[in-house]
């Protein structure tokens, strides 16, 4: 066993001791099918969360052709949004892909609007195999098999039947060292470690010491491996408040107890458990720790924020800090004084704006769509709301159409004084903003906070929240600044 994990342990260090900074990848070939479209190039954040992470956008043009290059600073999991498919590739830093995409399946605007609609997962075809790293035949067959001991699992956590978890083991082995052999200087033996590592685990959950010491606490935090969080997630969920009740964990479970709590403190008292020595691997179940005492009460609503801002603040790992406020704006997401979500999107005259440029005014905010009457309707409105409000305010429009080449000329006679965005290239801000319905609108403050998500429509009663809101907000703007003292000069202006 341990053998064997020595071998694992070695292609990860030659893997990763290659790849410790950020190299270029390109994707390129044809694709007719997808002519004049973008496609969302993306990873995810960290597998806690299932986050999405925008890599680029990889525009199609007329003929068909792309040719797109992105950062990666090691082999993840690359997925490409295709309308009503989802195709996946591990990719690897500097290499070169001339890919293959699946036939074009458009996604209907009833899908593109449901947040709960999940595309169809398909492999991402690879003409150059031969001279990039390939294993997805290797994974695939990974996953057919282990699919296999999926019934088995059950039993090995109920009966902790260690022998029977290592036959499973070894029948694994003999069938899949000889592909690592074969594969080495890919991703994949990272991937069958943690696979097996799952295994191993099933009939030692009442063993969490045996298991992180063996599978984790001298081993790199690997967050952009699906395997690894799956595996360690089966040992560690609620890891704070299992610690805390441990024969290890006395210290803990009397920190917790303590008011106002932050993330430090919980570090202070774990990194003197040597099992825990490792900084990143000690910082991340603490986070990880703080997302799940969310959830299951642990944690009041005030205090995990608390924990997950001073986590921000006080984590030595930048990993770790983009996990606990990714955490954050996930917890707060579409919180009324929480930060809107962030965009970059283009005009139609191909000019990249963004929600952080317009810092200083509130900004009204819809999603729209060109087809739709109500929202055609709204256009014109649109119109009389700037002008009476352009000192104070910009009104943006999001425009949620599949393709963005037919909106110039929507719009060319419109006149239209508010400043108009597509979705088209970007379309996760529609799911960002929790869209469903159009048209739909939202007011965001100038400091950049969401003040109303039910805002009404321009055609409604809308002038009446936008000026309660601009005078409540000045009104508070006023109580903050330092009142002015009277000196000679005033009593001089005063006298006259």
């Amino acid at each position: 066993m341990r053998q064997i994990y020595r071998y694992l342990l070695l292609s990860l260090c030659i893997l990763f001791s290659a790849n410790i900074y950020s190299s270029q990848v390109r994707f390129y070939g044809s694709a007719p099918d997808y002519a004049s479209l973008a496609i969302e190039i993306e990873t995810v954040s960290d597998y806690l969360t299932n986050t999405p992470r925008t890599l680029s956008v990889m525009k199609i043009d007329n003929a068909g052709l792309f040719d797109v290059s992105f950062e990666l600073d090691q082999p993840s999991r690359i997925m490409l949004n295709l309308g009503a498919y989802s195709a996946y590739i591990y990719a690897y830093p500097n290499a070169e892909y001339e890919i293959v995409l699946p036939p074009f399946k458009p996604k209907a605007d009833a899908d593109r609007l449901n947040p709960f609609f999940n595309p169809e997962v398909v492999e991402l075809g690879i003409k150059n195999t031969e001279s990039v790293p390939n294993d997805f035949n290797a994974i695939q067959t990974l996953n057919q098999t282990f699919t296999k001991y999926d019934p088995q699992m059950v039993y090995l956590v109920k009966s902790r039947n260690i022998h029977r978890a290592d036959e499973l083991i070894h029948n694994m082995d003999s069938t899949f060292i000889p592909i690592i052999d074969s594969t080495k200087d890919s991703i994949f033996p990272l991937i069958y470690k943690y696979t097996r590592a799952k295994l191993w685990t099933a009939p030692r959950m009442r063993m969490t010491r045996t298991v992180i010491k063996e599978l984790y606490a001298d081993q790199p935090v690997l967050w952009d491996i699906p395997e690894y969080w799956s595996s360690q997630r089966m040992i560690n969920k609620d890891f704070l408040l299992g610690y805390s009740h441990s024969r290890h964990g006395r210290e803990m479970k009397m920190t917790l107890k303590q008011a106002p709590l932050t993330f430090g403190m919980l570090d202070n008292t774990l990194r003197k458990d040597s099992l825990f020595s490792q900084t990143e691997l000690r910082e991340m179940l603490i986070v990880q720790g703080i997302y799940d005492g969310f959830y299951s009460k642990l944690f009041s609503d005030g205090q995990t924020d608390t924990l997950l801002i001073t986590a921000t603040n006080q984590a030595q790992s930048e990993r770790v800090r983009d996990l606990a406020y990714t955490i954050y704006n996930k917890k707060n997401h579409l919180k009324v004084g929480c930060n809107a979500p962030e965009f970059t999107l283009f005009d139609i005259e191909g000019n990249e704006v963004s929600l952080a440029d317009m810092r200083g005014k509130f900004v009204y905010l819809g999603f729209l769509h060109s087809e739709n009457f109500a929202c055609i309707k709204d256009m014109a409105a649109l119109n009389g709301v700037q002008r009476k409000y352009k000192r104070d305010m910009t009104v943006v429009g999001i425009m949620t159409d599949e393709q963005s080449d037919g909106l110039p000329d929507f719009f060319k006679d419109k006149k239209s004084n508010w400043l108009i965005l597509s979705a088209t290239l970007m379309p996760r801000v529609i799911s960002d903003y929790g869209v469903t319905n159009l048209p739909t609108y939202f007011l965001i403050d100038p400091e950049g906070r969401l003040v109303s998500k039910a805002t009404p429509s321009p055609t409604e009663n809308v002038e009446t929240e936008i000026a309660n809101q601009i005078m409540h907000y000045k009104h508070e703007q006023q109580k903050k600044a330092p009142k002015k003292e009277r000196n000679i000069y005033d009593l001089v202006k005063y006298s006259r």
